[in-house]
């Protein structure tokens, strides 16, 4: 982890983790998958500027691909690695008032899932990019 402020107000804040792990899935004898949910490398960074009532929020954040169990069927699926990518633009109108706009999945990332026991089976789900905009009230 690691958080800077910097002059004029802008600032970062990252985060890593590294996992490993020997534990494996008891599907696949010959090739067993990791536990589900381990993510060998898992991180983000967030560049932002605030000051005179603006804020601007550039944030990332990336995994490597993980094994996961979507539902009560047995089947494990492989999530491809991703990164998610996100902006946040806000102005403040009066001391109680905020505008607010933000992009989510900026980069149009498409999620991959792939078949633990038939890997050419694969799920591809592509959400696209989701824009908001509020305002938020300060009592």
């Amino acid at each position: 982890m690691y958080q800077q402020l910097f002059a004029g107000g802008f600032g970062i804040a990252s985060n890593y983790s590294y996992t490993s792990s020997d534990i494996k899935e008891n599907i696949l004898v010959g090739n067993p998958f990791p536990i589900e949910g381990l993510m060998k490398h898992n991180g983000g960074v967030t560049v932002w500027y605030e000051q005179n009532g603006y804020e601007a929020r550039l944030n990332a954040n990336a995994h490597s691909k993980f094994v996961r169990n979507p539902g009560w069927s047995p089947n494990l699926l492989e999530n491809g690695a991703e990164t998610w990518v996100g902006l946040a633009l806000a102005k403040q109108l009066t001391p109680q008032i905020q505008l607010r706009f933000g992009v989510d999945n900026l980069t149009n990332q498409k999620v991959v899932y792939t078949e633990a026991n038939n890997p050419y089976r694969q799920e591809v789900t592509e959400s696209g990019r989701r824009f908001n905009l509020g305002l938020s009230f300060k009592l």
